[in-house]
């Protein structure tokens, strides 16, 4: 069968299985044993470094990479290969390279193909039409119809023929047909010979699942409450007095620390702590009113009592709501790439706050949230609550045949954040198999997520309060019309829950009944029993309602590792680290509670005071633990594991944002509603809309969570961009402007001036030496100011200026007195005129400067230049700067610019600026027959009508960037899809863009600027502030003012604005 090798007496050849062999065996292949090559070997006279694998046929032996000299034991015998003395004839050359690429086609692409696309019908057991393809030799055996595969090649087996849909059964059975690719692949596979490089028969079959022991349910967070009281040693005998212990919880951290040899930290100063409990509750700074209040009460019941006034706060909702709307991955939009809006969704975020300030008991708070709808469908707040399993990541656009498998995700987020945010486990992570840690079987994932079946996500009307005009609220249910995607086929759920092998909806096993995991399920109980009487006239299956009962169960359910997993995470927020590191992890992957009996400890207090978190908030703040002070010395790891004093911590994003809106004169206190992305809306950051793929710039910076999952822990960084944000952030600049206002109307000394700063901004009063310091910075920026010489009314860059149009020098042909047939271009001969019959009108007083401005609208008026060769700018860069206001009664789409081809059809060319929806819309594009690029940048902020609006567009390199305002920062920018050219044949226009008249402009233009290139940030701010000085503000802030807002600006850069102590 080959040619011998009498140096090591073995025999080269090709066996029947088409692998080229090395055999022990001068006869051939008798035993059956295979030595496997890899790609890199072409030649048989190379040395066999590329060896990969020895194999018996149907069942592997042994996989090793082989260099020079290796023994291999083979058949029991001890064969020792090192090289090949010649080419045997029996193997060619050819021969070798076709196996070779056979078995790289397997390992890489058919192995996976026959796994997931045909071993569940066709293994060892099932062996449908008498078929098993786990294996090549019962590949070649056929089935019922026959030979499966012929040695030919591809185009004579029937098995290509079936899966390329050119014979009968058409194959995968019931499935989608294989991509045209992959059947290549199959193809190419068996006229390789369809090696097989391994069996496939341990991938078959059903996964048995584990059994839950005794021992599982024993494990610490499954167990019942233990309340083993603290081994204190006696006080008397201890440096810590009695009177040290002011809560139960004080006495477990007293334990730890007297097993350790040590003392806890002081109690922290009276101001310290009023300033660390009202950013801990309430996210806000104390005024100075609250502290010259609380500094003057030496009652024993001082304290308690200012912690009551602060739980009654309703910022107390809006602080903890943010909190729970991290860990439930509450978002405003849809998530991947096309992130559709969810423009109901913030109902859930009013939910939350709402709930949390009306001390709606905990257990209730979660289960409106899984069953609100069932459980209690006549309350509002109940149905507003459902928005918790609506409000997660969503695709917006999904193939037909990914419908059944996107269903399958959707229900993966219900069932995964609850686990998580509820539980503390990572159910989600049995969805292919089952924990590989915890005792939580895939079965039982797909019996819990069977629970959500026929939950839809959609929207609903509803009267929030009687008697109001009902709104569109974000919910969850049975019997709802699904969200809107691009694409959205049907079905909005299925029937049936399958357990999924590889959680892939192609590999159906069984189906599966709703039922909870079973290392939680107390013996001899099912779902089922927490089943209540359903209401009149409902059609709910009410499996969530159960669900809802069962998770607040104290005796026979979960409510005990709820209320382990709540308690934590309120301890966690009050001093930076639980009980439990990993809030969302109480499996074995997790960490083990520091001081379990204090959990349980706390656990029991939550229930016990029927779940009101106030009760136990108060518990947290009165104790001696949290009060204490920070540590001197540097702090360590066993100091924070045993709660020795307190950490100083970084805030939160909000809550730096927060406190430099509580301290200037333009904090809006207004609560609910809907939220906006406008960054210099002046509300607290719990009202900026969360949408996920377009975060508020500044949040970002100082880590704001990822919304696609849940955030137990937020990340907390100290990196050079936050010190840059809040030196040069427009919007940080805004809020110290506001702030020295503020201060400087108080009509006192500076030095008292700088004293109210340093109450308002940090919480304490300042020394005499920082008075000192802080008095002649301002002298010396006052006197800066007072020097400096009145900037020049010019803009930039007017080297590159290809259009000027200046209302204030408006070149005008008068027809009836006020109607604007032409207006002339400053910098050149470059014009625009009025189209016959739509002329726009000058106004001689229309800014806010008393300047004058040209009045488009209310019917189509438009202006065109002429020359449709103009404005040519291909695929390169330009800029476009406008001052324009749109007018309060204008409709909702006001196209301000443009040069634009569109006629209503599929091909449309060019650029504009358009207001819609009270944003801006800046766009480049080039659609042929409905194929190309289409660029739309919308600003984040709000441009609302009846306002003045400073607005910069530039294209440089691709990227489009949007500046608005003081033109410090970009308000948004993307990248281009695809290099986009805007030329076309089409005139440019002022008050409208294309050639329809649909969205022309209601309002007034006063300055337009076109620059044949990109201007620099620094170009982009300079023509922003010519457009202030010369329309809307005369610069008449006085130099105390000023040097003020550059102090005030100073504190909030301070690490003791942005830490907490």
């Amino acid at each position: 069968m080959g040619s011998k090798i009498p140096s090591v007496g073995i025999v080269v050849g090709q066996c029947r299985h088409n692998k080229i062999s090395v055999c022990s065996r001068p006869g051939g292949m008798a035993a059956g044993y295979s030595l496997v090559f890899c790609s890199s070997m072409m030649g048989m006279r190379q040395r066999m470094s590329s060896l990969v694998s020895i194999e018996r046929c149907g069942d592997s032996v042994k996989r090793n990479r082989i260099a020079s000299v290796t023994a291999v034991l083979c058949t029991g015998w001890l064969c020792l290969v090192d090289g090949l003395a010649e080419e045997p004839a029996a193997v060619q050359g050819t021969q070798v390279q076709r196996t070779v690429l056979g078995g790289k086609l397997f390992r890489s692409k058919v192995r996976y193909l026959l796994i997931h696309q045909c071993l569940h019908c066709h293994n060892p057991e099932s062996r449908e039409g008498g078929l098993d393809l786990s294996t090549r030799e019962a590949l070649m055996q056929g089935g019922d119809s026959g030979a499966a595969v012929d040695a030919r090649g591809s185009r004579d087996s029937r098995l290509y023929r079936m899966i390329a849909h050119q014979a009968k059964p058409y194959m995968p059975k019931g499935g989608p047909r294989l991509d045209a690719a992959d059947v290549q692949v199959v193809a190419r596979w068996l006229d390789a010979g369809f090696p097989y490089l391994e069996p496939l028969t341990a991938e078959t079959g059903t996964q048995q699942p584990r059994e839950i022991t005794e021992q599982d349910r024993r494990f610490w967070s499954f167990r019942p409450l233990d309340l083993k009281p603290p081994a204190v040693l006696a006080l008397t005998a201890s440096p810590v007095g009695r009177s040290w212990i002011q809560q139960p919880v004080d006495l477990f951290i007293l334990s730890r620390l007297q097993q350790a040899g040590l003392l806890p930290a002081p109690r922290g100063r009276r101001l310290q702590l009023l300033r660390r409990g009202m950013l801990d509750l309430l996210g806000l700074p104390p005024s100075v009113l609250e502290q010259e209040g609380f500094s003057g009460r030496d009652a024993p019941d001082a304290w308690p009592r200012v912690v009551d006034q602060m739980l009654a706060s309703p910022h107390y909702g809006e602080r903890w709501g943010r909190h729970w709307l991290d860990v439930v991955r509450f978002a405003e939009s849809y998530g991947f790439e096309h992130d559709l809006d969810n423009p109901n969704a913030f109902h859930f975020r009013d939910f939350v706050v709402r709930s949390l300030n009306q001390s709606l008991p905990f257990d209730k708070f979660i289960q409106w949230q899984i069953a609100g709808d069932e459980l209690a469908p006549d309350e509002p707040l109940a149905r507003m609550a459902t928005g918790f399993l609506a409000a997660g990541v969503r695709n917006a656009d999904i193939a037909k045949v990914r419908v059944e498998q996107e269903r399958y995700d959707e229900l993966d987020d219900m069932a995964s954040t609850i686990s998580n945010a509820m539980l503390g486990l990572s159910l989600g992570c049995a969805r292919c198999h089952d924990h590989k840690f915890d005792p939580l079987r895939q079965e039982d994932y797909y019996r819990f997520v069977a629970t959500f079946e026929r939950t839809i996500r959609g929207e609903t009307e509803m009267s929030i309060w009687p008697g109001e005009t009902p709104v569109t609220v974000l919910v969850a249910g049975e019997g709802l019309k699904p969200l809107a995607r691009i694409y959205n086929p049907p079905p909005a759920f299925y029937e049936q829950t399958w357990f999924l092998r590889r959680g892939d909806a192609r590999l159906k096993d069984h189906t599966v009944l709703p039922e909870v995991p079973a290392v939680l399920a107390q013996p001899g109980t099912s779902l089922k029993d927490w089943a209540r009487p359903a209401a009149e006239n409902s059609s709910s299956t009410f499996r969530r309602a159960r669900l809802a009962y069962w998770m607040t169960d104290v005796s026979l359910g979960a409510g005990i590792l709820l209320a382990r997993v709540m308690a934590n995470r309120l301890w966690q927020y009050h001093f930076g680290r639980g009980v439990v590191a990993t809030p969302n992890d109480f499996g074995k992957r997790g960490s083990p509670p520091t001081h379990p009996y204090l959990l349980d400890q706390l656990a029991h207090e939550l229930i016990r005071g029927d779940w009101d978190l106030k009760r136990l908030h108060r518990q947290i703040l009165c104790s001696a633990t949290w009060q204490q002070d920070v540590l001197g010395a540097p702090r360590t790891a066993r100091d924070d594991q045993l709660f020795r004093g307190h950490r100083v911590r970084r805030l939160e994003a909000e809550i730096v944002r927060d406190q430099m809106l509580a301290v200037s004169d333009t904090f809006d206190r207004r609560m609910f509603g809907e939220g906006t992305l406008d960054e210099q809306q002046p509300r607290r950051s719990i009202y900026f809309r969360v949408k996920r793929s377009q975060q508020i710039p500044f949040l970002g910076v100082f880590d704001a969570p990822d919304t696609l999952q849940s955030t137990p822990v937020r990340v907390s960084t100290t990196v050079a961009p936050q010190a840059l944000a809040m030196m040069n952030s427009g919007t940080v600049r805004h809020l110290a402007e506001s702030f020295a206002r503020r201060l400087c109307r108080r009509g006192q000394g500076l030095p008292e001036v700088l004293a109210l700063a340093y109450a308002e901004a940090l919480g304490r009063m300042p020394t005499d030496t920082e008075v000192l310091d802080a008095a002649a910075f301002v002298t010396s920026q006052q006197a800066e100011y007072r020097q400096a010489k009145p900037r020049i009314m010019v803009p930039p860059a007017q080297d590159a200026t290809v259009l000027w149009l200046d209302a204030t020098r408006v070149g005008q042909e008068a027809v009836g007195g006020t109607s604007l047939s032409r207006w002339l271009g400053r910098n050149s001969s470059a014009e625009v005129h009025a189209i016959e019959g739509q002329a726009p009108h000058w106004e001689s007083a229309a800014t806010t400067l008393k300047q004058p401005a040209v009045r488009f609208g209310p019917l189509p008026t438009v202006m065109r230049m002429p020359g449709r060769q103009t404005l040519q700018f291909g695929t390169g860069d330009f800029t476009i700067s406008v001052l324009f206001r749109v007018d309060p009664a204008a409709g909702g789409d006001n196209q301000i610019l443009g040069k634009d081809s569109f006629s209503g059809g599929n091909s449309y060319t060019g650029f504009f600026f358009q207001h819609r929806a009270e944003q801006l819309r800046f766009s480049t594009r080039d659609l042929k027959s409905g194929k190309g690029p289409v660029n739309y940048l919308d600003s984040k902020s709000r441009l609302r009508k009846g306002a003045w609006h400073r607005v910069t567009g530039l294209r440089r390199a691709g990227v489009l960037s949007l500046f608005l305002g003081e033109g410090d920062n970009a308000d948004a920018t993307m990248r281009e899809a695809v290099e986009t050219n805007v030329n076309n044949s089409q005139d440019f226009k002022l008050g409208d863009m294309d050639e329809t008249m649909s969205g022309a402009m209601n309002g007034q233009i006063a300055e337009v600027l076109v620059f044949k290139r990109a201007l620099t940030p620094e170009e982009v701010y300079q023509v922003h502030q010519y457009l202030q000085q010369k329309y809307l503000v005369v610069d008449d802030v006085a130099p105390l003012e000023k040097a003020m807002a550059d102090f005030c600006q100073a504190l909030f850069c301070l690490n003791e604005f942005i830490y907490v102590e």
